[in-house]
């Protein structure tokens, strides 16, 4: 389990780039008001708990878009 201070400090990260997680969700549109979806508070809620990182996330987001990209 990762510790607290880097949770935090992904979470940090986060809510300054929500595009980390959201750029993989068809309702996200760039440059406009980003909502939380439900999605978006469990994913926050494991960083800031330090269960999960950024980094997984965004290797998550790279395997899922390339994945989308080959399907059409």
């Amino acid at each position: 389990m990762r510790g607290e201070r880097e949770g935090s400090a992904s979470a940090l990260r986060l809510a300054e780039n929500p595009e980390i997680i959201c750029r993989v969700c068809q309702f996200y549109k760039p440059g406009k008001e980003v909502l939380e979806c439900g999605a978006f508070r469990i994913l926050k809620f494991f960083v800031e708990s330090g269960r999960l990182s950024v980094e997984e996330i965004e290797e998550a987001t790279k395997i899922i878009e390339k994945t989308t990209s080959e399907e059409v």
